[in-house]
């Protein structure tokens, strides 16, 4: 189960004082695809028995721009990764087998056992961007910009 984080005060006592081995925050934003794309990826591994000792966070950047600014995040989505209240890794983007790479390696699985997403659930990460309606639409977009200033 993946845990909405509410407050500064949430997150920090949540990241300070968690009985688990292992933080795992989803820093996020509503209108960012990729966030969007990860989402039920991050939610898999949540749920995934492999990974019981890990807490899973997510973090509305919009909703709580306060821990987003403590935690100096610049881009979504980033996963940010915790031990003993501490940062002890990252990933920027929507590369969910690193994020599951992370989680391996710092749980100490070995890297033959079993995983949560296999490769189907990456596979639709790795999607052909311009397939993506919101790609097209942007780029549609940045064109029509480009060209009003190019022609007026």
């Amino acid at each position: 189960m993946v845990l909405q984080v509410e407050s500064v005060e949430q997150f920090n006592e949540l990241i300070s004082n968690s009985d688990k081995d292992l933080v795992v925050v989803d820093f996020f934003a509503f209108w960012c695809p990729p966030c969007q794309a990860s989402k039920p990826l991050y939610e898999k591994l949540s749920q995934s028995k492999l990974y019981d000792r890990v807490l899973f966070l997510k973090v509305d950047v919009d909703q709580c721009y306060e821990v987003a600014q403590q935690e100096q995040v610049r881009a979504m989505p980033t996963f940010k990764f915790y031990q003993n209240g501490e940062v002890i890794d990252s990933v920027v983007g929507a590369n969910m087998e690193r994020v599951e790479d992370i989680i391996r390696e710092k749980l100490k699985l070995t890297s033959g056992s079993e995983r949560a997403l296999d490769e189907n659930d990456l596979k639709s990460m790795r999607m052909n961007p311009f397939k993506n309606p919101f790609v097209i639409i942007l780029i549609i977009s940045v064109i029509i910009f480009v060209l009003r200033f190019i022609l007026f």
